[in-house]
C-alpha cells in the first residue's frame, strides 16, 4: 500500500484516501463508492478528487486514466493518449460537473465545465508539478511544483511560494482557503507553509516521523488541515478532527478467493452471478464499511488483516448434473476441488495464500473444508449475500470452531447469541446496506475467540487469581479498544475447578449493534478443547444491580454486575467457599494485627448468595474462653451484603460505611494464644457459619 491522495467530504466530516493500486480508504461520514482495486490499470492512481454536493468520487492515474466511482458522470480523459508527462493531481470544479488534470511539465486538462485558463509547458521549471487545487468560483486555479513554486491562473491569485528558497524535502500538494485568498502546501517531510490568509496549524516538522507526506485537505471551515501519508497515517491539525487512518499493523492472512461456475448440460456456461469488484469489495475492501477485512480488523482490533486477490469467473470444468449427484458433506469437499483444480489452471500460485475462498454459483452443501485453510461457499443471487455467513465460514478458515452452549450438563452447538461461531442457529444479526444490496450482518466474535485469534490488546487482557479472588474490575465493551478496562476477563482453574471462565461485555454497537441491550457474557473452556462454551445462566444485563449473581456451573466462582459507568460496566468477581453453599462465611479473622490490637482486629464476611441478604438483627460472637451464655457479641444494624461483597466487622470504634461497621469495644475479643471461634446466626438463631482458627 502506497497512498497518494486525500480528498475531504463535502460536510467536512470525513475523507477518503486513495492509494497507487486504486483501493480507497473511506473514513468519518465518507461514503464507500468503490474502487479500481484488482483491475488491470495501465499506469498507478495518482489522485482522487470528490464532487462537491454529489456521490462519488474520481480517482486519475498517471496515464491520464479517470476513473468515475458513484453516482458521477464522466467528462473524459488522457488516457490512451501521448503525454509529455504524467499526470500528478485531479481537481473537481465546484459545481461537481467537470475536473482538471494536471501533468509534472505543468500541462492542464479540462473535462466538462473546468475552463482552461493557462499551463506551463512551455515554462522551464526547476521542479515538476505535484499537485492543482481550484479557486471556491471555478475561474481559476493554482499549480504548485516540488520546489514550492506556486502558479496562479484565470481568478486565483498569487499570495507568495517557496520557490528559490531552501526546502528539506520536496512539497507535495497544494490545499486553498474557503476564500480562495490564501494557500498551504505541504512537503514530504510534513512541513506546512501558509500563505495570504492561510493560518498556520501545525506540522510534522519536529516529530517523531519514518513515512513520506504524499497530500494535504483543508477542513471546510479552512481553521485546519489534514496531512496524508504514503503509510495511510493522517495527521490533523487545527480543527481537523481525525476519522482513522488506512495503516496496516495487523497479521496478513492472505486469502485467495475463487470464483466458479458450472457448465449447463449442454457444455455451455451458466450466468456469472455478480461482478468481479463485489467480491473484492466485499472481502478485501478497506474501511469500506462492510467487507469481511474490515469485520476482523474490527473485532480483533486491527490483528487480523486480510489481503489477497479474487480470481475468476472461472469454467469449473464440470456440469450441474455432475455436482447434484453428489450430497453432503462429499458435494462440499467435490466443489471445493474442482474450484482449486480451475484456478491452478491459471497459473496462479493459490498455495501461496494461507487462505482459500471458493465460491460456487450453484447451490451445494457448504461452509468449511479444512479446518484452518479452506471454504466452499455459493451464491446464486446478488441479493441474497450473507455477511454473517461469510464471517462464520471464515472463522472456520481461521481455525475456530463452532461455539456453543451449555447448561452446564448439555452442550449444543451454534446456540451461542454472542458470536458469530454460532450463525448457523444463533446470532443477533442487523441489516447492513453494502455494495446496494441490504445483508445481514453479525454479531461480533465472542471473547474466547478474539483472543485465541491474538487479537486481544496487550494489557486489556484481565487475568483474575485462580485462588481465594475476590476482586472488582472495570469492563470495557469487547469491540471497543477505544475506551480503557478491560476488554475480557480470565478466571483460570485451580485446584477447585478445571475450566476456565470467561467475562466479557457485548454493547450495542458495531458488528453487534443487533443486540437487544448490552449484556454481560460468560463463556466457559475445557481442558484440550479448543471450542468456546457460552454458560445459558451466564447472561446478565444492565437492569439493575440487584438481579443475581451469576454462579458458574461448578459453583466455584460467582460474577456480579455492580454498576455501569458510561459504557463501561464495573464487575465483582470471586471465588466461593470449599463447601459452595452458597451462603455468607467467615473468610478471615486478623485476631493478632500490628499495631493498636482493638483498633485493628477484624473479621471479614463474604456473601456467597446469589442475591443481596440483610443483616438487620443478626448476630455474630466469639466462643473460646466464654460461656455461650455470655460471649462477646455483635448485633448488625439495618445493613445489607451484595453478592461477593466483603463487610469487615471491626473490634474497635468508628464510623459505619457499606464495607466497615465498629462493634464500638474498647478491648480485644478474638484470642491471640489457644485459638478462638466466631459464630454468625442469622436473626432466627440459626447458625449460618463459624470460623475456628488455632
Amino acid at each position: 500500500m502506497y497512498i497518494v491522495g486525500i480528498s475531504r467530504t463535502p460536510s467536512g466530516k470525513g475523507y477518503w484516501l486513495t492509494d497507487t493500486d486504486g483501493s480507497v480508504y473511506a473514513f468519518g461520514d465518507a461514503t464507500y463508492y468503490g474502487s479500481m482495486a484488482g483491475q488491470l490499470l495501465n499506469k498507478p492512481i495518482v489522485g482522487i478528487a470528490a464532487s462537491p454536493g454529489k456521490n462519488g468520487y474520481w480517482l486519475t492515474a498517471a496515464d491520464g486514466g479517470v476513473f468515475t466511482l458513484g453516482t458521477l458522470q464522466f467528462y473524459g480523459s488522457k488516457g490512451g493518449e501521448p503525454l509529455n508527462k504524467p499526470v500528478v493531481g485531479i481537481v473537481a470544479t465546484p459545481s461537481g460537473a467537470g475536473y482538471w488534470l494536471t501533468a509534472g511539465d505543468g500541462g492542464v486538462f479540462t473535462f466538462g465545465d473546468a475552463p482552461f485558463l493557462g499551463s506551463l509547458p512551455d515554462l522551464r521549471l526547476n521542479k515538476p508539478v505535484v499537485g492543482i487545487a481550484a479557486s471556491p468560483t471555478g475561474n481559476g486555479y493554482w499549480l504548485a511544483a516540488g520546489d514550492g513554486g506556486v502558479f496562479s491562473f484565470g481568478d486565483a491569485g498569487f499570495f507568495g511560494s517557496k520557490g528559490g528558497e531552501p526546502l528539506n524535502k520536496p512539497v507535495v500538494g497544494i490545499a486553498v482557503t474557503p476564500t480562495g485568498r490564501g494557500y498551504w502546501l505541504a512537503a514530504g517531510d510534513g512541513g506546512v507553509f501558509s500563505f495570504g490568509d492561510a493560518a498556520f496549524y501545525g506540522s510534522i516538522v519536529g516529530e517523531p516521523f519514518s513515512s513520506t507526506i504524499v497530500g494535504i485537505a483543508a477542513t471546510r471551515s479552512g481553521k485546519g488541515y489534514w496531512l496524508a501519508a504514503a503509510d495511510g497515517r493522517v495527521y490533523c491539525y487545527g480543527d481537523a478532527v481525525f476519522y482513522g487512518n488506512a495503516i496496516t499493523t495487523g497479521n496478513e492472512e492472505t486469502t485467495c478467493i475463487i470464483l466458479c461456475r458450472f457448465r449447463n448440460n449442454d457444455g455451455s456456461l451458466t450466468e456469472k452471478v455478480a461482478d468481479y469488484m463485489f467480491y473484492h469489495d466485499v472481502f478485501l475492501g478497506r474501511h469500506v464499511g462492510g467487507s469481511l477485512r474490515d469485520y476482523y480488523d474490527d473485532v480483533t482490533h486491527g490483528h487480523i488483516n486480510i489481503t489477497g486477490l479474487v480470481i475468476g469467473w472461472l469454467d469449473i470444468g464440470h456440469t450441474i448434473a455432475e455436482h447434484n449427484a453428489m450430497h453432503y458433506w462429499e458435494q462440499r469437499a467435490q466443489a471445493f476441488n474442482w474450484g482449486i483444480e480451475a484456478a491452478r489452471k491459471t497459473k496462479i500460485n493459490i498455495d501461496n495464500f494461507k487462505r482459500q475462498v471458493v465460491i460456487i454459483n450453484q447451490e451445494s452443501d457448504w461452509g468449511g473444508v479444512s479446518n484452518g485453510k479452506s471454504v466452499l461457499l455459493t451464491h446464486t443471487n446478488k441479493n441474497d449475500w450473507s455477511h454473517s455467513r461469510m464471517a462464520h465460514e471464515f472463522g472456520h478458515a481461521l481455525g475456530l470452531n463452532e461455539a456453543y452452549n451449555t447448561t452446564g450438563t448439555t452442550d449444543t452447538a451454534y446456540f451461542d447469541n454472542y458470536c458469530i461461531m454460532s450463525y448457523a442457529t444463533r446470532g443477533f444479526r442487523f441489516v447492513l446496506p453494502f455494495m446496494n444490496i441490504n445483508m445481514e450482518a453479525g454479531p461480533a466474535l465472542n471473547g474466547v475467540y478474539v483472543n485465541q485469534l491474538g487479537g486481544i490488546p496487550a494489557g486489556r487482557l484481565q487475568l483474575v487469581p485462580a485462588v481465594g479472588a475476590a476482586t472488582t474490575i472495570m469492563l470495557a465493551p469487547l469491540g471497543h479498544s477505544d475506551i480503557p478496562g478491560a476488554l475480557l476477563i480470565k478466571i483460570p482453574p485451580s485446584s477447585r475447578r478445571t475450566n476456565t471462565y470467561w467475562v466479557e461485555l457485548h454493547d450495542v454497537s458495531k458488528w453487534d449493534w443487533g443486540l437487544r441491550r448490552p449484556t454481560i457474557v460468560i463463556h466457559e473452556t475445557r481442558p484440550g478443547d479448543s471450542r468456546s462454551y457460552a454458560l445459558e445462566t451466564g447472561r446478565q444485563g444492565l437492569e439493575s444491580p440487584e438481579d443475581p449473581a451469576i454462579i458458574t456451573p461448578d459453583g466455584s466462582v460467582g460474577i456480579r454486575f455492580e454498576k455501569q459507568i458510561g459504557q463501561n460496566v464495573m464487575v465483582r468477581i470471586w471465588e466461593l467457599g470449599p463447601d459452595k453453599t452458597k451462603e455468607l462465611r467467615i473468610t478471615y479473622i486478623d485476631f493478632d494485627p500490628p499495631g493498636d490490637e482493638v483498633a485493628n482486629e477484624r473479621v471479614v464476611i463474604r456473601n456467597d448468595h446469589p442475591t443481596t441478604v440483610s443483616l438487620k438483627n443478626w448476630i455474630l460472637h466469639d466462643s473460646a474462653n466464654h460461656p455461650l451464655s455470655n460471649p462477646w457479641t455483635y448485633v448488625f444494624g439495618n445493613v445489607s451484603i451484595s453478592p461477593g461483597q466483603d463487610i469487615s466487622v471491626w473490634t474497635g470504634q468508628g464510623i459505619d460505611d457499606e464495607h466497615n461497621l465498629y462493634w464500638g469495644l474498647n478491648h480485644a475479643v478474638w484470642n491471640n494464644q489457644g485459638g478462638d471461634k466466631a459464630v454468625l446466626l442469622d436473626n432466627a438463631g440459626k447458625i449460618i457459619t463459624t470460623f475456628s482458627y488455632l
